[in-house]
């Protein structure tokens, strides 16, 4: 059976350290290459998460039609079967190399 290796230069990339906090800072730092937010969420982003709060004991539809057609709808794309939608790059890099798997 042949071992599937990753090329050189990939298998002696060093895995990426979130950075810490500051040592000595003084006050709120905004981590914001972690993704921080200083300012926290929007009012609009608080009262769409209230709106749907009463249906997160549902599982969301795992092809994300809706939102896939609305996406299509909004861009001028006849087929909504051409947009995809995932929960983040790492996913879409997953789907990718299951495809070609």
């Amino acid at each position: 059976m042949t071992t599937i290796r990753p090329l050189p230069h990939i298998e002696t990339t060093k895995p990426y350290v979130p950075g810490g906090k500051l040592h000595g800072a003084t006050g709120e730092i905004a981590m914001l290459a972690s993704n921080e937010n200083p300012f926290g969420p929007s009012p609009k982003a608080i009262a769409a998460m209230q709106d749907v709060a009463g249906g997160v004991h549902v599982y969301p539809d795992p092809d994300y039609g809706a939102l896939r057609k609305a996406i299509a709808d909004a861009k001028g794309i006849t087929d909504f079967s051409r947009v995809a939608v995932s929960a983040g790059s790492d996913e879409i890099i997953h789907l990718l190399t299951q495809a070609y798997a």
